[in-house]
């Protein structure tokens, strides 16, 4: 919200493991493979992304589960848990 985008809570609280899609030629996922297993865990999702990101990673229920904009990047997942195998 603070950049520009918007996030609102989700109707239903997402909790769990997902898989997503993730744009290997973003520095942020650089060197991984184009599909991650990760830990989701939030009650919120964003709904436009602020302007000037760009989509870096997303899954069948997460459409913008990896933005970024330069130097500052957005996830919404866990990458420090155990569950996010290569967090």
């Amino acid at each position: 919200n603070e950049l520009g985008g918007t996030v609102v809570g989700a109707d239903k609280r997402e909790y769990g493991p997902a898989t997503i899609e993730v744009d290997t030629a973003s520095p942020l996922f650089a060197g991984m493979p184009s599909q991650i297993d990760v830990w989701m865990s939030h009650g919120d999702h964003v709904e436009t992304i602020p302007p000037g990101f760009s989509v870096i990673g997303q899954s069948s229920k997460l459409p913008f589960g990896a933005m970024i904009d330069g130097k500052i990047a957005g996830i919404q997942f866990h990458p420090e848990v155990a569950h996010t195998p290569l967090g």
